[in-house]
């Protein structure tokens, strides 16, 4: 049973590094058409300023939701339940894949914001949503710690 749970493990580190590969070729490609010429943006949507704070807070808002609604969503699966490694993974991939997911809009978002407006320092965000997917990724120990 433990080597199902390695290979279950290994498909939700796969998805998760999908998750990140698709937000970053998307950073890549808006970093390339701007520097390219090819850039269509028409300038700051209210300002570059409130740009930026708008995409940081939106950012902000999704890196605290991420935690917030992951935790609820491993604390919300029963005690019992958890004795069953295959549905605590079903629990476990739950909550890991809305953690990453909440993380990887907001980073599409200010993607999005800078295609539109011109502004790369808006990739700057989703970067650091990218690294932060990368530290909230899957991992054994995790698991097993929840499981207790």
């Amino acid at each position: 049973m433990e080597s199902t749970n390695d290979s279950d493990l290994g498909q939700l580190t796969i998805i998760a590094y999908a998750l990140m590969a698709g937000l970053g070729l998307f950073a890549g490609v808006v970093y390339y058409l701007h520097t390219s010429g090819s850039q269509v943006g028409s300038g700051a949507i209210v300002s570059e300023t409130t740009d930026l704070l708008i995409v940081g807070g939106i950012g902000l808002m999704c890196l605290t939701m991420s935690r917030i609604v992951s935790t609820k969503v491993l604390a919300a699966f029963p005690e019992e339940k958890r004795a069953d490694s295959d549905a605590a993974l079903n629990g476990y991939r739950s909550a890991v894949i809305v953690r990453l997911a909440l993380l990887e809009g907001a980073g599409f978002v200010a993607c999005v914001f800078a295609l539109i407006t011109g502004n790369l320092n808006l990739l700057l965000i989703s970067g650091f949503m990218l690294v932060m997917m990368w530290t909230k990724r899957p991992s054994a120990t995790e698991f097993a710690q929840w499981r207790g």
